[in-house]
């Protein structure tokens, strides 16, 4: 009964050792997700605001040198 007992005992704290470790592995993965997701939305922030400085450059370039003409039913 003793050697069952003892069994027991390692097998508890086994399980233990194994939801601990299972439980940091899942916690390092949603942080990794996180840091990915954030790099993600960064990146297209910058790209956004990178087309939106180029497109309003365009817009000046033509606005500035093309003033506003009439068009006589054209």
């Amino acid at each position: 009964m003793d050697e069952y007992l003892k069994f027991v005992e390692f097998q508890d704290k086994e399980m233990e050792n194994f939801v601990g470790e299972e439980e940091k592995l899942r916690q390092t993965h949603r942080d990794n997700v996180a840091a990915m997701t954030r790099r993600h939305w960064e990146e297209k922030m910058q790209l956004e605001e990178s087309f939106n400085e180029a497109l309003s450059k365009l817009m000046e370039k033509y606005s500035l040198s093309h003033p506003q003409t009439k068009f006589n039913g054209i």
